[in-house]
């Protein structure tokens, strides 16, 4: 096969870093995005204080949901139930931003040439990690298809996501020096890859599947060790994810009360398992993007996912007998590893940062079977249907991947700035309420169901004019058509048949099992909302009071996303406006 002649010459290794660079050289453009600008005014309102908590978005603590209402470099919404928690433990990706900060301040190409610069290292890291755990040429081809992988864009492109890189190069240089020792008496394997794992941990809760790497080596992968000791080799590392979670639960971090966000440990999570892993090997497989499926297409995801995987586990079974003891070695503990991880990540909000790591291994299960498999193919042994999974696998990871990494890198950036452009859209109207007030105006986002209208809209708004509004709150993020009547001066009603809650983002905030009842209230700065009508626990009518004051006052003011504007709405006593849905700026949401 000339694929595989040209992966065995010498430049070959240096190329395809060259080659994944150049992927992704659109991140260069991709500005900032969505959390980034979280980022942003956090660092330019508490300084020093946050350059280490970035990513502690909520801390679930008593008196959260006023906390919540009052901070302003996010719209939180009105139904963010009072336990709700998102705080990670990533000081070192969060320092790393912080110092972007200091150093660029509002440039955004100087952060992204350093998430390449990490991505750059990614790639070298996992060429070496392959080329050692991997038999030739499949190491080569499997480090070719994670070079092409339509997956990275998420963590090379958008900043908030450059933990994933930042924890998985230096627990990869870790693993790397362990299979050294494991396999070629090199001293210091051991306290390098605890030296790597524990870097990791700093960067963020992706060290954990590092770990999972590394259990499934010492488990499944070292050559001649007896069962005595593996069990020994197993204590370090089982040690090391026990102290981490413990640290990690006694100081507050982790996610809760959250219908996105699900912790090992709840109901919950095993329940929706098998869909959201399923979704992630969707991805890993064909490319169908994991975060698509959650939010859009739950149903046709999952079952992409579970065809997907039938079908390459089948082709791996059939062509096991033509492997070598070595490569069955190698596919047997990382097909270990990526399963654990995948387990692992399933919990977080799907998206492809989710991959990186277990699609190192996941992607040397598709060499294999590409490589045997067409080697089946080209002399005529085998069915159809080993020859439609060969061209299917060849197609998605050699032609499809490389397409979708690079329109993966551009769609961040319109989404970067769509993002922009809907709020440098509303300047003149915040003008001129600044013009009539005494204040800034405090906003309620009637409707907007995509996130980059909704509660990213005041993130953007914070950080490029943080004196222009005051505190943003969403009343609804429901698709539908929205019915919205005032009915006094100081109070509106919000309608939506089909109820709100329902949609991936508007479980973020809300466990699911956390369900309203007619007349329960939420506190909101300055107002409150209250619950009208109740269908199966999910709101259909709720009505916005302000505590004082009237909606035709200055200080306060009203928006909606209509016919792909956000726009201001304007209501006189008694009127009514009926709000047709229309997608935000992704374009589905």
């Amino acid at each position: 096969m000339l694929m595989l002649k040209l992966l065995q010459r010498r430049w070959f290794f240096a190329a395809a870093v060259v080659l994944g660079l150049l992927l992704v050289l659109p991140a260069l453009a991709a500005g900032f995005v969505a959390d980034d600008y979280m980022f942003l005014h956090r660092l330019d309102v508490q300084g020093h204080a946050a350059s280490l908590r970035l990513y502690e978005f909520a801390d679930g603590r008593p008196g959260q949901h006023a906390r919540m209402m009052s901070e302003r470099f996010a719209a939180f919404p009105w139904w963010v139930s009072d336990d709700f928690k998102v705080r990670f433990f990533r000081p070192l990706s969060s320092g790393l931003f912080a110092l972007d900060h200091a150093v660029f301040g509002r440039a955004p190409l100087g952060y992204h040439v350093h998430s390449l610069i990490w991505y750059a290292g990614l790639l070298a890291t996992v060429g070496a990690f392959l080329r050692k755990v991997c038999p030739a040429p499949t190491w080569q081809l499997a480090f070719l298809l994670f070079v092409l992988s339509g997956a990275h864009a998420e963590s090379a492109a958008w900043l908030a996501s450059r933990h994933v890189l930042v924890s998985a190069v230096p627990a990869l240089l870790g693993l790397l020096a362990l299979v050294a020792q494991r396999e070629n008496g090199f001293r210091f394997g051991v306290p390098l890859a605890l030296l790597g794992l524990l870097v990791a941990f700093l960067g963020g809760e992706s060290a954990l599947i590092a770990a999972c790497y590394w259990l499934a080596y010492e488990a499944f992968g070292v050559p001649h060790a007896s069962l005595q000791q593996k069990a020994q080799r197993l204590l370090l590392p089982l040690a090391c994810v026990a102290v981490y979670l413990l640290l990690y639960r006694r100081f507050g971090y982790g996610a809760s009360g959250s219908a996105v966000y699900l912790e090992p440990a709840s109901l919950a999570f095993w329940q929706q398992l098998p869909a959201r892993l399923a979704m992630l090997l969707g991805e890993l497989f064909t490319g169908l993007p994991s975060n698509l499926s959650l939010t859009t297409l739950p149903a046709f995801g999952s079952a992409v996912g579970v065809v997907a995987t039938l079908a390459v586990a089948l082709g791996l079974r059939s062509l096991w007998p033509s492997l070598e003891g070595s490569e069955r070695r190698c596919v047997r503990w990382l097909s270990a590893a990526a399963v654990a991880s995948l387990v692992l990540g399933s919990g977080a909000f799907l998206g492809s940062r989710l991959l990186l790591m277990p699609g190192i291994s996941g992607l040397v299960i598709v060499a294999v079977v590409l490589r045997h498999g067409w080697q089946r193919v080209r002399s005529g042994v085998g069915a159809l249907g080993r020859r439609a999974l060969v061209f299917g696998l060849a197609f998605v990871h050699l032609v499809g991947a490389p397409l979708l990494l690079v329109a993966n890198c551009v769609l961040l950036r319109q989404l970067g700035v769509a993002n922009l452009s809907v709020d440098t859209a509303l300047d003149a109207h915040f003008a001129q309420h600044r013009e009539h007030a005494s204040r800034p105006p405090q906003v309620f986002v009637l409707a907007a169901s995509d996130p980059f209208t909704a509660f990213y809209g005041a993130s953007v708004r914070v950080a490029r004019a943080p004196d222009s509004t005051g505190q943003w709150s969403v009343l609804s993020m429901a698709r539908g058509t929205h019915r919205i009547e005032r009915t006094a001066a100081n109070q509106l009603v919000v309608q939506n048949d089909a109820g709100f809650l329902r949609s991936i983002f508007e479980g973020l905030f809300r466990a699911t099992a956390q369900s309203f009842s007619v007349g329960d209230r939420a506190e909101l700065l300055g107002a409150h909302v209250t619950v009208l009508a109740v269908t199966d626990g999910h709101p259909t009518s709720i009505r916005l009071t302000l505590n004082n004051g009237s909606f035709d006052d200055a200080s306060v003011c009203l928006l909606a996303w209509r016919a792909g504007r956000l726009v201001p709405v304007d209501l006189s006593l008694h009127q009514s406006l009926s709000i047709p849905w229309s997608p935000g700026p992704t374009g589905l949401l």
